[in-house]
């Protein structure tokens, strides 16, 4: 017989000669409603709060053996940890939950001279499972910066963008640049040169594509030039919630990513430098945008940080609280609530990344987002 165990927070059950059975860990927990009556009225009004309640999930547990010398030392360990730590299972093994400890143990069937015993563990936990896929992180990498050249690396063109990428450089300086384009699969499709931009000559590129071309921009200066004597940006022009909108600034790359789940999830950010970039995220449901986000972060007081959109928090290594540095803009479509940290949508999100040249001189660097997919 095949037998079974769980991990909380690191402590394997097996290590202790503790199994389980998964009588009841497939259970789903409730919405948290309100039924009113209302006199006069037939049925009961329904209030909805909008979220799911917590669950007690039990494991019958039993040790087979050796229980007097293994029941003490599992109780000591697994008691001592506080507040919700991982709950892992076998019965789920691409999945884990948020899970507290609070129950304690109670024997209630040992053999004769405590050889095996049965117990109970129950842990309240939060109502999501969810895919440990979604701890691995999608990442952003900045344009890069390699002796007289800088380029953005490769980024897909949504469809409701078009590029204008502008380069000027000093009176006396000589410099060229570059678009390449490249198909779906990876393959060579185009080049654009621009060469030798000088006496503060600027100059512009639209691109009207489909949507699966990609695109690297890159700029090349004289060896007697610097990077941060050229004004170099990419501007997008792009329609958001109906609207015609302009952004400028050194425009990264284009993720687009799809919830594996259906349930809208709240990612946490881990910024590599000491800010976040202006990013932008719209959530599409049959193809069309449903919620819309963007925002940014002043340069922090630390060299690495993250942002929690669950708990909608800013916080360094230390644990020190950074949300002062972070500008969320009402450009949503939660009208009315507010500054409202993002979320991946139910089906598909869209997110951009835009870089100035003065972030970019500042040292940013590589953004980490964690998805934090689930499911009930």
């Amino acid at each position: 017989m095949t037998r079974h165990s769980l991990i909380f927070d690191g402590i394997n059950s097996a290590d202790y000669g503790v199994w389980i059975s998964g009588d009841n860990v497939f259970a789903s927990p409730s919405r948290d409603v309100e039924y009113v009556s209302v006199p006069g009225r037939n049925g009961d009004l329904i209030i909805d709060n909008g979220k799911w309640n917590n669950i007690r999930l039990t494991y019958p547990a039993f040790i087979p053996r050796g229980y007097d010398s293994n029941i003490d030392e599992f109780r000591r360990v697994i008691s001592k940890k506080k507040g919700y730590r991982k709950l892992e299972d076998d019965y789920h093994p691409e999945e884990y939950r948020l899970a507290s400890f609070s129950a304690g143990i109670s024997p209630n069937n040992q053999s004769a001279f405590y050889r095996s015993g049965r117990f109970d563990l129950t842990f309240n936990c939060k109502p999501q499972r969810f895919l440990k896929s979604g701890d691995d992180p999608v990442v952003f990498i900045p344009p890069t910066v390699s002796g007289n050249t800088m380029q953005t690396g490769y980024f897909t063109k949504a469809s409701d963008t078009v590029f204008r990428w502008k380069v000027k450089c000093p009176e006396t300086a000589t410099m060229s640049a570059q678009i390449t384009s490249y198909d779906a699969n990876g393959s060579f499709y185009t080049s654009y040169y621009f060469n030798d931009l000088h006496n503060g000559m600027g100059m512009s590129f639209a691109a009207f594509t489909a949507d699966e071309v990609y695109f690297r921009f890159s700029i090349t200066a004289t060896n007697d030039l610097s990077l941060d004597d050229i004004s170099a940006e990419i501007g997008t022009a792009h329609i958001v919630n109906g609207v015609h909108e302009y952004f400028e600034g050194t425009f990264a790359r284009t993720f687009k990513i799809l919830n594996p789940t259906g349930y809208a999830s709240k990612p946490l950010i881990e910024s590599m430098s000491n800010r976040l970039p202006f990013i932008l995220m719209r959530n599409y449901v049959d193809g069309e945008i449903e919620e819309y986000y963007d925002f940014r972060t002043d340069e922090t007081s630390a060299s690495h940080f993250y942002m929690d959109c669950d708990l909608q928090y800013l916080y360094d290594d230390d644990g020190n609280n950074l949300t002062n540095y972070l500008f969320l803009t009402n450009n949503h479509s939660a009208a009315g609530k507010g500054l409202v940290f993002p979320q991946f949508g139910e089906e598909e999100t869209m997110l951009q990344m835009y870089y100035s040249t003065a972030s970019l001189a500042q040292g940013i660097s590589e953004i980490k987002i964690y998805p934090r997919w689930w499911r009930l």
